[in-house]
């Protein structure tokens, strides 16, 4: 552990450890969800706009794919620093308990 008190198995920026030494807060990750079909648009909004503003919030990349014709579901990527994809998904949970009743894009 170093001074932040997070893994050292990474490179460090925080201002709270001397260099060299290692983070897991600058290190980017791709983080998958699953979600119903039927709360797709909850997160997306009207013309994508909730998801490109939480986009935007996060400052990651956030894709939603197309459901599978097999499937009920559809799978979110989220790419980003660590802390910005735990914002990402904070974003999308908080769409979705907000909005929940939404059925369209």
């Amino acid at each position: 552990m170093v001074p932040c008190g997070l893994d050292i198995s990474y490179k460090c920026a925080c201002v709270l450890c001397p260099p060299p030494s290692h983070c897991i807060a600058d290190q980017v990750v791709t983080e998958q969800v699953t979600i119903p079909d039927h709360l797709a648009g909850a997160i997306i909004g009207p013309r994508g706009s909730r998801v490109l503003q939480a986009r935007e919030q996060s400052q990651c990349q956030i894709k939603i794919e197309e459901p599978k014709p097999d499937r009920s579901d559809r799978v979110i990527t989220i790419v980003g620093m660590r802390p910005n994809v735990q914002y990402a998904q904070e974003l999308l949970q908080e769409s979705v308990r907000n909005y929940s009743n939404y059925e369209g894009r």
